[in-house]
């Protein structure tokens, strides 16, 4: 915590770092973090595919539709996103292997 603020690595799973996430917040680029006043209250989830949609979230709150906030992205050394990965069969994710069309 620094001097008032609740801080996150950029690439913590929480609801702070979440790119779907309307709360307050801070984007720390300098060093990959984001922090929360702490006075800060809930935000609202705006995810799309979770079940939080439009409900208040804490800051601090886990879920499994997190998605790395765009400010912060690609700091911190972490993942840009995790949560759910759902494919289909027209559908490729770089990190899964690749099998020949049956």
């Amino acid at each position: 915590m620094l001097g008032g603020m609740r801080d996150f690595l950029a690439y913590t799973r929480r609801c702070a770092t979440c790119h779907w996430w309307e709360g307050e917040r801070i984007a720390d680029t300098l060093n990959g973090r984001v922090e929360l006043p702490r006075h800060a209250g809930m935000g609202y989830c705006r995810s799309p595919v979770s079940w939080w949609l439009g409900r208040p979230r804490q800051g601090d709150s886990l879920c499994a539709f997190w998605r790395q906030w765009e400010r912060v992205r690609g700091l911190g050394h972490g993942p840009g996103h995790l949560g759910l990965v759902m494919l289909g069969p027209a559908m490729r994710h770089a990190h899964l292997p690749q099998f020949p069309e049956a």
